[in-house]
């Protein structure tokens, strides 16, 4: 990645684990660590400087991302027929990263507006996943998995516009939308049935008030 990484750049990892690779990226030209943020649903154990414990697809591309070039990646969970790393690519989009560097398995996808200039089907090969900090013997075997390494560079020149128009979004926006009609019908059954029980028991006490006057 080094070659085609750029002073003015900033890494972000979305499925960062003990966020040990964003520390491996360094300045071109101060050799000095490359500014990262990185994302992820558990907190890593000593490496949290630019860590926010948050799922990936909830992070929004224009408020929770810094402004300026991005590159964004690397190592997204797989999911069924390799589903759950395209929704991360996905998701990425939306903050339209001047590099996209990924490891998961190949398939037809290509991210929109992306041209490929590197493909590595060697690099990742064998037992080179663990999991950092564990005391057990889990290394993954990549050789059934078969994992490539991807480097994407958006095609459009200038600036990058960013717009949360995924379908984590949308689909966002639905269930805040049925949630919200859920409620409102939810209480207005709960109305109902108090004004039902208030007119049941309203006579009841009417009749209580008349037999204590006589």
């Amino acid at each position: 990645m080094h070659p085609y990484l750029l002073p003015t750049d900033t890494f972000v990892d979305f499925a960062c684990g003990q966020n040990t690779f964003a520390p491996l990226l360094t300045d071109a030209v101060t050799k000095k660590p490359l500014r990262s943020v990185s994302f992820d649903v558990l907190s890593p154990a000593d490496l949290t400087a630019g860590f926010t414990r948050k799922p990936w697809t909830h992070v929004d591309a224009v408020t929770d991302l810094p402004a300026g070039e991005l590159v964004i990646g690397v190592n997204p969970p797989f999911g069924f027929q390799n589903k759950q790393a395209i929704e991360f690519v996905e998701h990425a989009l939306c903050a339209q990263p001047r590099l996209l560097v990924l490891i998961m398995p190949m398939t037809n996808y290509c991210p929109r507006g992306y041209e490929l200039i590197i493909r590595d089907d060697r690099i990742c090969r064998g037992g080179v996943f663990y999991t950092p900090g564990s005391t057990a013997s889990n290394v993954i075997n990549a050789s059934k998995v078969m994992p490539i390494f991807l480097l994407y560079r958006r095609i459009a020149p200038g600036p990058p516009r960013r717009v949360c128009q995924c379908s984590h979004k949308v689909d966002a926006l639905r269930f805040t939308a049925k949630r919200k009609r859920e409620i409102a019908a939810n209480e207005a059954v709960v109305r109902r049935r108090c004004e039902l029980q208030r007119s049941r028991q309203a006579p009841t006490e009417a009749g209580g008030v008349a037999t204590l006057l006589l």
